[in-house]
């Protein structure tokens, strides 16, 4: 069941706080920026080469990555407040589990999406060619991740494009960036996440060992060495260690909190229903709650993620001792999924008409 559910979670990106550790580092702020291997450019013109007369921003995002989608309504800003000044925005689409899903995701983002976006070159690799070059080579492994090049054709910024700021670009489009700077910076940077992937790794072990003291003093050591504007990604983590430590009255107000501020967020609804059912077992209210998000993702759901919202509360129904019509949610659940994830779905199914929880 864990592994189905990852699976689902990896889906709807839904994955919270937990990123991949980061490799050392071969590509660093002042070095050359790599070889240009994109695929396709499903809109704008295509990038071959690049000039002195122009500076670029190539982001790293996927279809799948909620935190890419939120962050690309800014760089939608940056893109048009700049392009006239010379500043040339690139969406390189990496890490996708299905390529095909990128032009309609384009087309639905509309005008909040009007840069370019480029595919990966997979030819030669199957992870991609600008995975390896850029990604791999500067020791990322999370996506968003975004790299400013200047004019000179050197990188001058690495880091989350939710933090990339216009006074930034405009500072290396008109030549006053302080590349010396942003390099002692950057070094600054580097042990600065060296040590918040040590915090990052004491807070995931202390909750998957369920040892909520330690999780809920983790949380807040880690918090600290976190930039302000991503404290909102440990929210869910949050949720979890107060339902863990059965204060279930403050555990549903935050969930509560975070479905106002999220409410056309549909991977964020899934993910609160998520959370609280697995930790509602003696709680009708939460578990109240949690039915009540389950079908508010299911109604905002697409096709690819509906079998996901139907399997999430036929379980949910089931654990509110509805049997019957979790049976019912569980069978839309696999009538709409795709093949891959039929065999699983109907030993769920089983079990529910077995009478047991899987």
């Amino acid at each position: 069941m864990k592994v189905f559910l990852t699976q689902i979670l990896i889906l709807l990106c839904v994955g919270g706080w937990v990123a991949a550790q980061e490799a050392p580092a071969a590509l660093r702020v002042g070095d050359p920026a790599p070889a240009l291997k994109f695929g396709k450019f499903l809109q704008g013109d295509p990038v071959t080469e690049l000039t002195r007369d122009h500076a670029y921003v190539v982001e790293f995002w996927a279809t799948w990555c909620g935190p890419c989608k939120q962050t690309i309504p800014h760089l939608n800003e940056l893109h048009q407040k700049l392009a006239e000044k010379g500043l040339i925005v690139i969406g390189q689409n990496v890490f996708e589990q299905d390529d095909i899903a990128v032009a309609p995701f384009i087309k639905d983002m509309g005008d909040r999406m009007t840069y370019r976006v480029a595919l990966d070159d997979k030819s030669e690799k199957p992870e991609g060619a600008m995975a390896e070059l850029w990604m791999k080579a500067a020791g990322k492994n999370s996506i968003p991740t975004a790299f400013v090049v200047g004019k000179d054709g050197k990188i001058a910024w690495i880091g989350h494009p939710g933090e990339m700021q216009a006074s930034l670009l405009e500072q290396v489009l008109d030549g006053t960036y302080d590349v010396a700077a942003a390099i002692q910076q950057a070094a600054t940077v580097a042990g600065k996440a060296k040590e918040t992937s040590v915090r990052q790794r004491a807070l995931h072990e202390a909750v998957e060992a369920k040892n909520w003291p330690a999780a809920e003093k983790a949380l807040t050591e880690f918090s600290m060495h976190l930039d302000p504007n991503r404290r909102k990604s440990l929210r869910l983590t949050r949720l979890q260690i107060l339902m863990g430590q059965k204060r279930t009255e403050e555990a549903t107000q935050l969930a509560e909190k975070i479905a106002t501020e999220e409410a056309e967020n549909v991977m964020m609804t899934y993910q609160l229903a998520n959370t609280l059912a697995n930790g509602a077992a003696d709680s009708p209210e939460a578990l109240e709650q949690s039915e009540k998000f389950a079908r508010q993702a299911l109604e905002k759901a697409d096709e690819k993620s509906r079998f996901a919202c139907q399997s999430l509360l036929a379980r949910i129904l089931f654990q509110r001792g509805q049997k019957d019509a979790a049976i019912q949610a569980q069978t839309e659940a696999l009538t709409s999924a795709p093949e891959a994830s039929k065999p699983r779905l109907q030993k769920m199914l089983d079990e529910y008409k077995g009478g047991s929880n899987p």
